[in-house]
């Protein structure tokens, strides 16, 4: 027995102080079942809990390429909102109401953790002798500036241009 079908009736982010709401539910990939969803229009509204998980990945990697390297999500499912992050009885009352439940509720719990930002860049050779560019040719070859969010891919990416620039 697979159970009924249920329609995502709602969708909810938790503990996103630096990030708007409507800017994570477009980095997840589960929506709410369409308004006109019983006549065919529309597209989705319903969630696997291997979804869930993914998109609880999603917003880390979200939240760490701009600037967040310690940040946690999970994701969570009840057939009731009240439900939502509730233990013991609530929980236990509302799963007796989801064998005839037909709709779902979604929520996302995130600790951002703190957001690093780039103070200062500077160039030096490994062996300390002089570099064969200056500096100003130097921080024009990288994207990455002081106070923008420090994204390891980033530094990483700019450690290849510099390598190339450099033979």
């Amino acid at each position: 027995d697979e159970g009924p079908e249920l329609e995502v009736r709602g969708i909810e982010f938790v503990g996103n102080a630096s990030m708007a709401s409507a800017d994570l539910a477009e980095v997840v990939s589960v929506r709410k079942f369409p308004f006109l969803g019983h006549l065919g229009l529309g597209s989705g509204g319903y969630v696997t809990g291997r979804q869930i998980e993914q998109d609880a990945e999603r917003i880390v990697q979200h939240y760490r390429a701009h600037g967040f390297p310690e940040a946690t999500a999970h994701g969570e499912s009840a057939t009731s909102p009240d439900a939502l992050g509730a233990l013991g009885a609530i929980a236990a009352g509302a799963e007796m109401d989801s064998r005839d439940a037909r709709s779902i509720y979604v929520r996302f719990t995130i600790e951002e953790g703190p957001r690093v930002t780039l103070r200062s860049e500077a160039f030096r050779s490994a062996d300390g002798g002089p570099l064969p560019y200056d500096q100003q040719f130097l921080q024009e070859s990288v994207t990455l500036r002081p106070g923008d969010p420090f994204v390891p891919a980033t530094v990483r990416d700019d450690g290849r241009r510099l390598e190339r620039a450099l033979g």
